[in-house]
């Protein structure tokens, strides 16, 4: 599947992944053909970008780090937690719970060796329990691999991810709604309030592990010392948030936002290696990158040579050099017979991927066979 931006669709385009509003209601299911009038509606819900089929390269179904059973367990646990603050009422992990954050631990650790599919992680830019979802998946993936978090302490740090961002139910709706680039100091004041006040509700709960609490209170904690809300650096930045720090930085560089679309899958991986050793612990971030997608399977990309490909296979540690079935030659010409290259190959490490086509040329792709131009 693609992410295409809204802007770019044509009639015809099939929709790959359901598409949700704020309060997580399917509007448009998988499988739907575009008309002019699902195209109109998706600019009218402000939804910025969307997942569509990609003819070109027929793929086994990708099994989720969550099933998406366990995926709506998760959201309605957030669900509850939200609900309690709004009535003014402690939240406290019940036996039931705890025993869905084992199996959300389970299934994480039965796939730990899997590259993680961004596609499964879309979701609209105001949805605090979707982000809450995502936010744990990536934490659980990432804790399990990095080393330095036990099975027992996984749990913790799950359950302190589903978490992390209770805090903004105490923030104003409409300072939620905006940009953070459009805020003003004071409003920047009362979002990065968050965090406190988030750490102040859990750390009265006697269900909840005091760490588990700490993820909310520094999970925008920087290690070089520039975030918040106290300038911690370094390793006195408990293991647990740095943890769920870069997964937290990651899922929103991926989400859409009003007038602006989310970074692509490697912009986003970009940044986070960008940001090891200075905004990151360096080891997690290697950790985390290690097992989330540059280029997920479907992505349509440039050679260096111009030749166009789709990636059809991703090697867990060579990210950047996957296996690309190349669909058009230099000039942009779908070839009669493609052909598969392993990047990773010797005899071919000279090639590698320039970028990715971007969506009027994707789409373009799709919809007529014929190359880019």
């Amino acid at each position: 599947m693609l992410r295409v931006a809204v802007d770019y669709l044509q009639p015809g385009v099939v929709i790959a992944r359901d598409i949700y509003t704020d309060n997580g209601r399917v509007v448009l299911a998988s499988g739907v053909v575009l008309t002019e009038r699902h195209i109109e509606a998706l600019k009218n819900w402000g939804v910025a970008s969307v997942y569509v089929e990609n003819p070109m390269l027929e793929l086994p179904p990708i099994s989720p780090l969550l099933a998406e059973r366990t995926r709506q367990q998760v959201r309605d646990l957030a669900a509850e937690a939200f609900d309690r603050i709004q009535a003014k009422k402690q939240f406290e992990l019940d036996a039931k719970q705890k025993q869905l954050v084992r199996m959300v631990v389970g299934e994480v650790m039965q796939k730990r060796t899997v590259v993680l599919n961004l596609a499964q992680m879309h979701r609209h830019h105001n949805d605090l329990l979707a982000h809450s979802v995502n936010v744990a998946m990536l934490a659980a993936m990432c804790g399990s691999i990095s080393g330095k978090v036990t099975r027992d302490d996984l749990e913790i740090l799950t359950e302190g991810a589903i978490l992390h961002d209770i805090g903004k139910t105490f923030i104003p709706p409409a300072i939620l709604a905006k940009d953070e680039e459009t805020l003003s100091a004071e409003e920047k004041e009362v979002l990065a309030s968050h965090a406190m006040l988030g750490f102040s509700f859990l750390r009265r709960s006697e269900t909840l592990p005091l760490p588990a609490a700490h993820i909310a209170l520094q999970h925008h904690e920087r290690y070089n010392g520039t975030g918040y809300p106290r300038h911690v650096q370094g390793t006195n930045i408990h293991i647990y948030s740095r943890i769920v720090g870069i997964a937290d930085a990651f899922d929103n560089l991926l989400v859409d936002r009003p007038g602006r679309r989310g970074l692509k899958n490697h912009e986003a991986y970009e940044r986070i290696q960008a940001g090891s050793g200075t905004l990151f612990d360096p080891e997690i971030a290697k950790a985390f990158l290690s097992r989330v997608s540059v280029y997920p399977l479907g992505t349509l990309v440039y050679l260096v040579d111009e030749r166009i490909g789709v990636v059809d296979q991703v090697h867990p540690l060579l990210q950047h050099r996957p296996v690309v079935r190349i669909i058009a030659d230099a000039a942009g010409q779908l070839l009669d017979e493609p052909y598969t290259l392993d990047l990773a190959a010797n005899d071919q490490l000279t090639t590698f991927i320039a970028d990715v086509l971007d969506d009027e040329r994707a789409v373009r792709m799709i919809l007529s066979g014929s190359g880019p131009t």
